[in-house]
């Protein structure tokens, strides 16, 4: 992840958006998916609020990143 706004120090805001509807399937175990607005009501992705809202953007972009390559796990033995 890379933060490229420019911003410094700790802000505390809000946000209101809509969260988008979670296949059964997709979900992974023992994750919850979010909650259905009340009401049947709809608002904002989470997109559309941090750019309306925040007036930030979120892009895609290709970065290199560290990583970790286990190529192989055992159980220890019993001592």
């Amino acid at each position: 992840m890379e933060d490229a706004t420019g911003l410094a120090g700790l802000f505390d805001f809000s946000m209101e958006w809509t969260p988008d509807p979670v296949s059964e399937g997709s979900l992974r175990k023992g994750v919850n998916a979010p909650e259905a607005p009340p009401g049947g009501e709809t608002g904002p992705s989470i997109f559309t609020a941090l750019r309306e809202q925040l007036g930030l953007k979120l892009e895609a972009k290709k970065l290199q990143v560290a990583a970790t390559v286990i190529e192989r796990a055992e159980k220890p033995d019993a001592n």
